[in-house]
């Protein structure tokens, strides 16, 4: 202010995480090279969570690709709970993480109102959904083997695991899923700040 009590001029705060992920990823968008370049970040990424997964889960053998450890992992659930039952958690975990997810992207400013992150090119909900779906596979898979050890010590069959003690599971493991959704958010805000 001057000494007439004017204002001169107006200090405004830097944008936050919230306007600068959302707006680094759209300028990123306008990259005649971005699809390519953003597929080689989610293959990056689940090449980590893999290893992550591997080495949680205590394997031996080293990973070929995704699509073996997925496999074993799905021989794993199915073994514990049938077909069905493997099945339908994970489809339910799915959904679960990806309600998370969307939720989160929308207080980082992607929302109804822009197509990212929702159901534009690309899904970027739906992408880091896959990401954070692997982190949630040790827990899955201890959970079934849990019940199945149970059952078996009662000498009774397995029940269907429903739909409210996978949302107890979901919620048991709340915390450590928000610390790895935020933690994908940020490895591609890092990853935009340096791709600019």
């Amino acid at each position: 202010m001057d000494r007439h009590g004017e204002v001169l001029a107006r200090l405004l705060g830097r944008p936050g995480l919230r306007y600068e992920l959302h707006q680094r990823f759209v300028d990123f968008l306008e990259r005649p090279d971005a699809e390519e370049r953003y597929r080689l970040w989610c293959e990056a990424m689940e090449r980590q969570a893999v290893l992550w997964v591997h080495n949680r889960l205590g394997e031996a053998e080293p990973v070929a690709c995704v699509r073996d450890l997925r496999a074993q992992i799905e021989q794993a659930a199915i073994r514990l709970a049938g077909r069905e039952g493997a099945l339908r958690v994970r489809q339910w975990l799915r959904a679960l993480a990806f309600g998370w997810m969307q939720a989160h992207l929308q207080d980082l400013g992607f929302g109804r109102d822009n197509e990212h992150g929702q159901d534009g090119r690309p899904s970027l909900a739906t992408d880091l959904t896959d990401l954070l779906l692997w982190y949630l596979e040790p827990a899955r898979l201890g959970w079934l083997n849990r019940r199945f050890q149970t059952a078996q010590h009662k000498a009774e069959p397995v029940r269907a695991p429903s739909r409210r003690e996978t949302l107890a599971l979901f919620q048991s493991r709340e915390t450590r899923v928000g610390v790895r959704g935020r933690g994908l958010t940020n490895r591609l805000h890092r990853w935009l700040v340096e791709m600019a």
